[in-house]
């Protein structure tokens, strides 16, 4: 029977491969749980589809946020221009949870292609903030 000899050339190499591609590649930081995060956006406004509020709000920096749900009370609602609520069913399209890194957002909302006169506006943005710890 013969036995397989091991390139020690080859397995050196790869070690030092291996070794050197665990050094180089570094993860951009571990998520540390900070707090809860819940703005209620509210307003009243006249006419049909009528942008109701446009507000803005901004995720500190060395933190991300996990937007868990956005309700709308039966408005559209856009983050940065997405559509994330609708009229219709009150419920998320946009894929949550929605990881938003530092910076400033942008909400609106609408009442869609309803022609209601004056009409309340509502949303409610929930989610979690984190801590980036290097």
């Amino acid at each position: 029977m013969r036995k397989k000899k091991i390139n020690m050339k080859k397995l050196l190499t790869l070690f030092i491969i291996l070794i050197g591609t665990c050094v180089v590649i570094k993860a951009q930081g571990n998520l540390q749980f900070s707090q809860v995060v819940r703005y209620k956006y509210s307003t009243s406004a006249t006419g049909q589809g009528s942008v109701g509020v446009t507000s803005t709000f901004t995720v500190p920096a060395n933190t991300v946020w996990k937007i868990e749900s956005v309700y709308g009370g039966g408005n559209n609602v856009f983050l940065d221009g997405q559509l994330v609520t609708t009229t219709t069913t009150n419920s998320g399209i946009a894929g949550f949870p929605l990881w938003l890194g530092a910076g400033t957002y942008q909400i609106a909302i609408n009442n869609g292609n309803q022609n209601l006169g004056t009409y309340s506006y509502s949303a409610i943005v929930s989610g979690l903030q984190f801590n980036i710890v290097p």
